[in-house]
Parts: structure tokens; C-alpha cells; sequence
């Protein structure tokens, strides 16, 4: 003992100096600093496809890597380099001790758990992935439900601009009626290419080996982002095009009703089945519902990524005095009161009699206090029903570790369609990626924006989004080389099985064109399958 403690003094004492100076530069970094690094380092791990821990900690990322972290942008490389030598003995000694941590809730082993939580945003995702899975995984069930659909019936429906709030017409609608039938609890499949449950289209000649049942997730999404379901409106970034992410939807505050609430519940069943079976929802939904699902404080980054033009108003009012503008002359340019604005546009009060109370040079930050806490809270209410349906199919563990940007990409994949992953990930029959039409593919893909490649994910396996990685494929994506069939075929996909049959084109152009009428006109699910390849070749002998 005296022996290990007479080196540490020694040691102490011959490197005191650069043990201060290294102390006081780790002294530096703040909690959002670390989070910042940490959602860098995987970013870039994502990008070469590797583990954290593998990269290179003397020289993991460039300075251009960092350039929108607002953070540690400015923080000098060798600094940031230092920092996550530091961060990776973390996460080293954190995977030495997760084993003996329990979160299940009926076990008392709160001190650990809490200190987990407490160091959470310096845990690196591979990390919290395998106690996240080893939590869900736990708890598991073997669904064997089969849910019939009309898609005809929510088509129409769609058609006449009606809004679906009982759930009766719309596939969601119709697949929540479905399952409300039973325990929500019973939809726990657990791992990639399992299901909740199976799939009839009704009047369809469909047989679900796994294509109609991840049709539906394409069909959810496409429902929830628009006027058929009253659970998600525009955010007032998309409604004005001001802004940033105007491709967002937010929660409906006006939504409140009874029959609103077990939509929302249901929305959230959706969501943890999605955890569970990595079939990725392509929803645009802004970072306040992430963190507010995960009991994540949201703050005012938060409400101009939904909203810009209240924060700069706000922002004119609390700082007006740079415009020269003070206590006597305050009111001659600001006729404001007690009210704001919801995302649904609706008007509420901000205090007692708010609408009859005027903002004021000496109450201006109360009112703009209060604005941003009404519009911070106006979806709580639907959150927490969200989160109640989200509970019955993911444990409350899961939530005190996983951070919101995860959360998003654990239920949402890649917003963008990742062209080398997708190619790596790519098998080959009767040919391989040299072939002449493999290379014209590959050219075709790439040459692709990224809504067309969505479309022909969904063409070709029913959905829209690839996995996080590689390692998340329990499927290959196919490309079958069919050489009987000429320049007046179209491509067949086979969605159970992410695969797709390319004929043999003369030129990129041609297999470019017929393409991209295939993933905009053939979205239907038949048995029948080759009429989808006769419908080119009998509209060209139509013209002749």
C-alpha cells in the first residue's frame, strides 16, 4: 500500500505542472460541450462506419467536421483531440461496469442507475445501444395478430379532404380499431425483419410475408403528415417558408378531445413497435417532440426550429432599447397584450384577463418569458399521451438514457437515402455490380434526389428509409438481372424480400425512365405481379 501511494505522490510531484495545466484545460468544457463531441465523434464513426472507439483519437475528425457544432466549433483541435482520449477511458470503464447495473423497474439498484443517468450524454451510442437493447429484448412478446385493411375505403375518404378523428376510415384508423381490440402490450416483437403483427388488404390480392406489413408504416407516415388525421399539423416555419427545417410537423395543440387522445396513444404503440422491429417511419417531426418524449428540457433553439419569425419578435421586443426605444415611446410602437399564438394559430391567453392587459418598456420580459413557456408546454398534454401508448411497448428505462437525437434515428433511420450504404449492402443474381446494367443502376441511383430514392425504396421493399448501418441489414437488397426482357419492360419488385428484377436496357435513359414511372405508379401490392411489367409494353402497343 505504501508502495503504490509513494509512486502516486512521486508521480504527482514530477508532473505537477502538466497535470495542472491538463486539468485546467479539462476544466474548460461544460456538459453541452460534451455533448456536442460526443454527437460529432458519431457522426463521423456513422460516416466510415465504425465504432467510436476505433477511430482515431490523436486525429478523429477535421475542424470542418465540427463547423455546426455552436459549441465546440471555435475550441482548438488539440484541445477537442485531448477531450475524447478522456471521454473513450470513460466509456471504457462505463462498459466494465454496465453489466452489473439493473433497470428493470422492480429492482431497487437505484444509485447506479442514477449515476447512469447523471453521465449519460458522455455514454457513447454503442454503448447505449447494448443496454438499451438488452432492456427491450427483456421484454418481449410473440404477437400473431392479423389486422385486415380497406385501403380503398381511407383512399376515398382522403379524397373527399375529410379529417379522420375517430379513426374510422383512414389506415391508421383502421389498423387502431384493429389492435385497440386487445392489450397494446401484446405487440412486442423484438429485432429486425420481426412484426407486431400481419397485414390484409382487403380487396388486394396480397399474402404478407413481410411487404404489406411494412407498407403500412409507409401509409402511417403519409397519413400523419397531412390534412387526413388530426394528430399533426405544418409547423408555422413550413406554413410562412421561413426558416429552417420547413419540412417539419408538430403536434396539433387543438387537439384534445377523447377520441384524439387514443389516437395519440396509438401513435405512440406505433412508435415503440418501430424501436422494436427497426421498420423506420419516414416522419419530419422538429426536435422539441424528441426531447419532450425523452423528459428533455426544450429551450428557445427549439422554438425557432418551429417557429422563427415568433423568436424574432420576441427577440425585438426584449432588446428594443437598441432601436432607441424606451419607457415613454415603447407603447406608440408596440400595441401588444397578455396573448400569443399557438402553432394551430389559435390565440390563448398568457395570464388572467391577458387579452385586456397591455405589454409594456418595464413588463416586456415577463410577457416574453411567458410566450416562450406556452409555446414550449402547448403539446404536453398530447405528448403525454403519446408516451403512455410509447411505454406499453418500450420499458420507462429506456427514456433515462437514450438521448432525443438517438431516439430520433433508433424510430426514424436516415432522413436521407445513404447511397454507399446502400450499395454495400447489395447483393447480385445473374451478374454482379461490373455488369453493364449494374453499372447503369448504380448511375441511375446516384443520379437520383433523395425523394426519388425514397420512392424506390418503397418500390422495392416498402419503405422509405435504409437502417442507421450496416450492421442493422438483416436483409441484402437484391438486383436480379433479367435478361428475356427488353427496352418496353418495367422493373418487378418483390418487397418481402428487398429485391427487384432489372431488365436489360439499352442505355441509362431508358432504364431511368422506366424507373421512375414504376416507383410513382406501381404502389399497389398484387399476386399479379407481371401485370405491373405489361403495363409499359401494352401502353406502347396502344400508341402504335
Amino acid at each position: 500500500e505504501m508502495c503504490i501511494r509513494d509512486r502516486y505522490n512521486y508521480l504527482l510531484s514530477k508532473y505537477k505542472d502538466s497535470f495542472d495545466e491538463f486539468s485546467s484545460q479539462m476544466k474548460l468544457f461544460t456538459p453541452e460541450m460534451d455533448r456536442e463531441l460526443v454527437e460529432a465523434l458519431s457522426i463521423v464513426s456513422k460516416n466510415k462506419s465504425v465504432q467510436i472507439e476505433s477511430l482515431d483519437t490523436k486525429e478523429p475528425f477535421t475542424k470542418q467536421d465540427i463547423q455546426s457544432f455552436n459549441s465546440i466549433a471555435k475550441t482548438p483541435l488539440d484541445l477537442l483531440y485531448k477531450r475524447i482520449q478522456i471521454l473513450v477511458k470513460v466509456n471504457k470503464y462505463i462498459k466494465d461496469i454496465q453489466r452489473f447495473i439493473d433497470f428493470s423497474p422492480d429492482q431497487g439498484n437505484h444509485r447506479l442507475v442514477k449515476l447512469y443517468e447523471k453521465v449519460s450524454y458522455l455514454i457513447f451510442p454503442e454503448r447505449k445501444d447494448d443496454i438499451i437493447k438488452s432492456i427491450i429484448s427483456a421484454y418481449t412478446s410473440n404477437p400473431s395478430r392479423e389486422f385486415k385493411v380497406h385501403r380503398i375505403t381511407a383512399q376515398i375518404h382522403a379524397q373527399d379532404g375529410k379529417v379522420d378523428n375517430q379513426g374510422k376510415f383512414s389506415i391508421f384508423g383502421q389498423i387502431f380499431r384493429e389492435a385497440s381490440k386487445y392489450p397494446y402490450n401484446e405487440l412486442c416483437p423484438y429485432g429486425s425483419g420481426t412484426r407486431a403483427f400481419c397485414v390484409k388488404f382487403l380487396g388486394e390480392g396480397s399474402i404478407d410475408a413481410g411487404g404489406p406489413y411494412r407498407e403500412i408504416f409507409v401509409n402511417f407516415c403519409t397519413e400523419l403528415q397531412s390534412k387526413t388525421l388530426p394528430l399533426l399539423i405544418p409547423t408555422p416555419n413550413q406554413r410562412n417558408n421561413t426558416g429552417l427545417y420547413r419540412e417539419k410537423w408538430s403536434i396539433n395543440p387543438k387537439s384534445t378531445l377523447d377520441c384524439h387522445e387514443k389516437l395519440y396513444e396509438f401513435f405512440g404503440v406505433i412508435l415503440g413497435i418501430t424501436m422494436r422491429t427497426k421498420d423506420y417511419l419516414t416522419l419530419n417531426l422538429p426536435s422539441i417532440f424528441w426531447k419532450m418524449l425523452c423528459n428533455q428540457t426544450p429551450d428557445l433553439n427549439d422554438l425557432e426550429a418551429i417557429d422563427k419569425f415568433t423568436v424574432q419578435c420576441l427577440d425585438d421586443i426584449i432588446n428594443i432599447e437598441k432601436k432607441n426605444i424606451d419607457a415613454e415611446t415603447f407603447c406608440d410602437v408596440i400595441d401588444q397584450k397578455f396573448v400569443t399564438f399557438l402553432s394551430d394559430g389559435s390565440e390563448v391567453e398568457l395570464i388572467p384577463n391577458g387579452a385586456n392587459t397591455q405589454v409594456t418598456f418595464e413588463n416586456r420580459k415577463q410577457f416574453v418569458e411567458l410566450v416562450i413557456q406556452k409555446r414550449l408546454d402547448e403539446s404536453r398534454k398530447q405528448i403525454s399521451w403519446i408516451r403512455r401508448g410509447l411505454t406499453e411497448i418500450i420499458p420507462e428505462a429506456v427514456f433515462s438514457i437514450v438521448g432525443w437525437s438517438n431516439l430520433e434515428s433508433m424510430i426514424c433511420g436516415k432522413a436521407s437515402v445513404d447511397f454507399d450504404l446502400l450499395k454495400r449492402n447489395t447483393s447480385y443474381d445473374q451478374g454482379d455490380e461490373n455488369h453493364p446494367t449494374c453499372k447503369m443502376f448504380w448511375k441511375m441511383i446516384k443520379a437520383f434526389s433523395d425523394e426519388e430514392r425514397q420512392l424506390y425504396l418503397k418500390f422495392v421493399w416498402g419503405r422509405a428509409r435504409l437502417p442507421v448501418n450496416d450492421a442493422d441489414f438483416t436483409q441484402k437488397h437484391q438486383i436480379a438481372l433479367i435478361s428475356s426482357y427488353g427496352d418496353t419492360r418495367l422493373p418487378l419488385s418483390h418487397t418481402c424480400f428487398f429485391k427487384v428484377d432489372v431488365p436489360e436496357y439499352s442505355s441509362v435513359d431508358i432504364m431511368t425512365e422506366k424507373f421512375k414511372f414504376a416507383i410513382r405508379n406501381c404502389a399497389g401490392i398484387d399476386i399479379d405481379n407481371n401485370n405491373f411489367m405489361e403495363v409499359w409494353e401494352e401502353e406502347s402497343d396502344d400508341s402504335e
